[in-house]
């Protein structure tokens, strides 16, 4: 009797089958992910297939809609099995478990990273980290702005700062994190400010587009505003540094980056009056 190779496994959406490979497989509509949803109702970092050794589980990332397998929302990871279906956003994607290595797929079938990427670009070790990063401020974020609105500060702060560091740590050394992770770090580092009086924390954000050298989206200077209000003892130093650094770069900014690059110089002209 011929010997049965590995189980293969493969998530069937749409016309397409996508196989899976061992490890890690990101679902979601950012075009980070291996498997990419066209669907304003997905997360940008919906779910991670886990597959290993022939089996395979899903792992929700904190998505807003849910994963939805056979019906029911699920909680956290859950394994699955053959013929299974999930339901991401408005996309549905069955489960298909079975086929030895060396046996024909039945359908026209790629590798799952080739809808993020073209073909042998594949995700290296510092891009699955950044992600897997990204993944887990989005999901620590929620728990951290709960505990904010339940005035446990203490807690909030113990719960995102490990992962905003982490955060920080990609920025500085000039690996690619996604725009609205940075965002989102700079966000909830002023938010704790604001609550816990600590200054450290609006250095924090400055830092993140500092190192970038960019200037900061509108949404995260009107924040800056507020939170200096609220926040004593500011050091402006970091703040001074950054904005020369703008005014350097200013002939090169479109008319919106130049309007924000006035808001932080107005604003850092008022700190030091």
């Amino acid at each position: 009797m011929s010997e049965v190779g590995p189980l293969r496994c493969w998530i069937r959406l749409g016309r397409h089958d996508y196989e899976l490979r061992t490890g890690q497989t990101l679902v979601g509509r950012h075009d980070s992910c291996h498997i990419v949803l066209d669907d304003v109702l997905a997360s940008r970092r919906h779910a991670v297939l886990h597959f290993e050794d022939g089996r395979v589980s899903v792992e929700d990332l904190g998505s807003v809609n849910g994963v939805i397998v056979n019906g029911r929302r699920i909680r956290n990871t859950q394994n699955l099995a053959s013929g299974d279906e999930l339901k991401l956003g408005n996309q549905l994607l069955s489960v298909h478990l079975g086929a030895p290595l060396g046996a024909r797929p039945s359908r026209n079938r790629v590798g799952a990273t080739t809808l993020a990427r073209l073909p042998g670009q594949l995700l290296d070790e510092d891009e699955k980290t950044i992600i897997r990063d990204e993944a887990t401020l989005g999901v620590l974020a929620g728990a951290g702005a709960k505990a904010l609105a339940l005035g446990k500060v203490d807690h909030a702060e113990a719960i995102v700062s490990k992962s905003l560091f982490t955060i920080r740590e990609h920025v500085r050394s000039q690996r690619r994190v996604d725009d609205e992770t940075i965002e989102l770090a700079a966000t909830q580092a002023m938010r704790i400010a604001q609550a816990a009086k600590k200054p450290p924390w609006l250095d924090y954000a400055v830092s993140l587009y500092a190192y970038m050298g960019r200037v900061m989206p509108g949404p995260v200077v009107e924040l800056l505003y507020e939170t200096v209000r609220q926040v004593p003892d500011f050091e402006l130093s970091a703040l001074r540094q950054y904005v020369e650094r703008l005014q350097e770069q200013q002939d090169e900014m479109t008319p919106s980056e130049r309007f924000l690059l006035r808001r932080l110089e107005g604003l850092l002209s008022r700190l030091s009056g």
